[in-house]
């Protein structure tokens, strides 16, 4: 708890929790407070997509990988059970793997499948380095 002067409550002094003082701040206050830290991250954030390799300052890997979830999801009016949302969900995430490595989903559920029949381990989905 948090004490405020001025109040008639308690003998001049009010209780009050980090809720209410959020709410009595003013935003021009919080903003002065916090903006140097703000400048701060902005800054090393800036830094790390402009010094490390392969960092993307975007998001369109994300946005790319998950398009044909959402273009499946429109056309197909989704699914009835959750069964059918846990294999949908692996099937796209198959498709989507294979795609970033450059290898056939079409062969690697044909490999998953041959080794399920025949009781032996599955291939990774990792990549081989």
């Amino acid at each position: 708890m948090l004490v405020s002067l001025g109040d008639e409550l308690n003998g001049g002094f009010r209780f009050i929790g980090i809720y209410e003082l959020a709410k009595e701040l003013s935003l021009f206050r919080v903003v002065y407070d916090f903006f140097p830290l703000a400048l701060i991250l902005i800054h090393q954030i800036l830094h790390l997509l402009i010094d490390v390799e392969g960092i993307e300052p975007t998001n369109k890997t994300a946005e790319r990988a998950l398009c044909p979830a959402v273009i499946y999801r429109k056309l197909s009016s989704g699914t009835q059970s959750e069964t059918g949302n846990r294999f949908v969900e692996r099937m796209l995430t198959v498709s989507e793997t294979c795609r970033l490595g450059d290898r056939s989903a079409y062969e690697y559920l044909i490999a998953a499948a041959t080794a399920h029949v025949s009781k032996q381990t599955p291939p990774s989905l990792l990549p081989t380095l």
